[in-house]
């Protein structure tokens, strides 16, 4: 009774149509698959934690305190993950403007300003904010300018942990 409500995580290397659904249906409160980023695996185990009820500990027994999560590691992880992604989306955003694209900017820039808003990275988020809403209204003046501002802030975030 006592470990009846621990968070239980299933991983494979075998990432195949159904495993997931399987898995949860077997009773796995979350499912990873290889190769397993750290800041998904952390994302994974905060979430299950969070929604897994504290049961009374039973007596005689002693509780077991939950470890906490180091914010700074897990800040930091999401970061360098961020920053390993970074080139990629703003080669997509780069794109997109040249070809006038305004779902794809859209699109590129909603996941840029979600990551910023995790990493409270409000200038970049905004930034980010702007060109998914440019993109949204199919504005493309000011898009060279946002686009640049996007890579400041995100070569700031790689100066500060440099």
């Amino acid at each position: 009774p006592r470990w009846a409500a621990l968070p239980i995580l299933a991983m494979t290397a075998h990432a195949m149509n159904g495993d997931r659904e399987r898995c949860l249906q077997a009773g796995m409160n979350g499912y990873l698959s290889k190769p397993l980023q750290p800041a998904h695996l952390i994302a994974e185990i905060a979430q299950a934690l969070s929604s897994t009820p504290s049961q009374p500990v039973p007596a005689g027994q002693r509780a077991i305190e939950p470890i906490p999560v180091d914010h700074h590691i897990m800040v930091d992880d999401l970061l360098r993950v961020f920053l390993q992604l970074a080139p990629a989306r703003i080669e997509r955003l780069e794109s997109a403007a040249d070809n006038r694209d305004g779902a794809t900017i859209a699109a590129e820039a909603k996941k840029i300003a979600a990551a910023a808003g995790q990493l409270a990275a409000t200038d970049l988020s905004a930034c980010a904010m702007r060109l998914e809403m440019a993109g949204n209204r199919g504005d493309f003046n000011g898009i060279g300018k946002d686009l640049e501002r996007l890579r400041q802030e995100i070569q700031a975030l790689e100066e500060a942990i440099a």
